[in-house]
């Protein structure tokens, strides 16, 4: 687990806010509990207002917590899939 995880463990809802530290992480996740899995664009274009940048760096930060799964498909054109975890 990431080191956000291991901080104090005693508070759940504090452990919450420190993993979700910003409006397009929650809005992510919102489109991923909607939808069992998403691919970057279909997420570009369902968080409105989010930057490319934006949305590769919560992407990652959330993959590190262990919140979502990234899954890259061996294909041509290359495939990746988002989904939430258990723990997401």
């Amino acid at each position: 687990m990431a080191k956000k995880l291991v901080q104090d463990g005693s508070c759940p809802v504090a452990t919450t806010i420190s993993l979700l530290n910003s409006q397009w992480k929650i809005l992510i996740m919102r489109e991923l509990l909607l939808h069992s899995s998403e691919r970057y664009s279909e997420l570009q274009h369902s968080v409105a207002g989010i930057s490319q940048k934006m949305l590769t760096q919560s992407l990652h930060e959330m993959t590190a917590d262990g919140i979502v799964q990234r899954q890259a498909f061996p294909e041509v054109p290359p495939r990746v899939e988002y989904r939430l975890t258990e723990l997401g």
